[in-house]
């Protein structure tokens, strides 16, 4: 056998090794769940997304003005947009089995949608009106899940208008009464199929009849946690009717 010139067999030896750890690294698969390592800003946001995603922000920031506009409400800081590829990407990352959420009484919303108004929804109205129980935390994003920027346009829940949703559940006899979601425990309780469409169409009724100053009321001294009896004495106190008065009227008018 003839010799490598200069080189022992030990350190040939050791050459292959390295070589041989090069090649199994290029064969590696590629991280699922990389890092949120990108960003890029608009006019009131900074996304975080992983090499290779892609985000709408022209939508996002039309959107935004039209829900600052629908709110009367104004931002002066940039809202944090986390946008994972899929589910299991976001849990993987946040621990967390959702397609989104928000971090309440901050910036920062996490989601898998390239577009998102939902949790947009929630920072803004969190931030600049108030954190109610569930049924009108909950309520007021879904009733701003446009999908046409031309306001006044329906708001959907999985493209279906959330009045005709709202008036399905009626028809099977499935909407349990307003007192068993007046807490945000109870409003969990139940499919989110049928609480989240029919709180956004109940909301969507009380801004189109009494308009946003109202609802901002309602929010103002409320919190997620608010028992019933506080959420039903403001409500009251705000409308002048009592909750499951507005509720009966807007049930009947479905």
């Amino acid at each position: 056998m003839s010799s490598l010139p200069n080189m022992s067999l030990g350190r040939f030896l050791a050459l292959l090794a390295v070589l041989a750890g090069l090649l199994s690294a290029c064969r590696q698969e590629p991280d699922p769940f990389p890092p949120l390592s990108e960003t890029m800003e608009s006019t009131h946001f900074q996304y975080h997304f992983a090499p290779g995603d892609a985000i709408d922000t022209s939508w996002q920031e039309l959107y935004l003005q039209g829900l600052l506009e629908r709110l009367e409400v104004s931002v002066s800081y940039r809202l944090q947009y986390h946008k994972y590829r899929n589910r299991a990407h976001l849990k993987a990352l946040q621990g967390r089995d959702t397609n989104g959420f928000a971090e309440p009484g901050t910036p920062d919303f996490h989601t898998i949608w390239p577009i998102d108004n939902h949790e947009c929804v929630h920072v803004v109205a969190v931030n600049a009106i108030g954190h109610p129980p569930a049924l009108f935390n909950e309520g007021l994003a879904v009733s701003q899940h446009y999908q046409s920027l031309v306001y006044p346009h329906l708001p959907v829940w999985n493209g279906q208008p959330v009045g005709q949703v709202a008036k399905e559940w009626k028809e099977k006899g499935q909407i349990p009464a307003v007192a068993e979601l007046l807490e945000s425990t109870g409003f969990f309780s139940f499919d989110p199929d049928l609480t989240y469409p029919v709180a956004g169409a109940f909301v969507h009724y009380l801004i189109a009849e009494y308009g946003i100053g109202k609802l901002k009321e309602l929010f103002a001294p409320l919190h997620f946690e608010s028992t019933a009896t506080a959420t039903a004495d403001q409500f009251l106190l705000v409308y002048g009717l009592s909750l499951e008065a507005a509720w009966t009227v807007w049930l009947a008018g479905l």
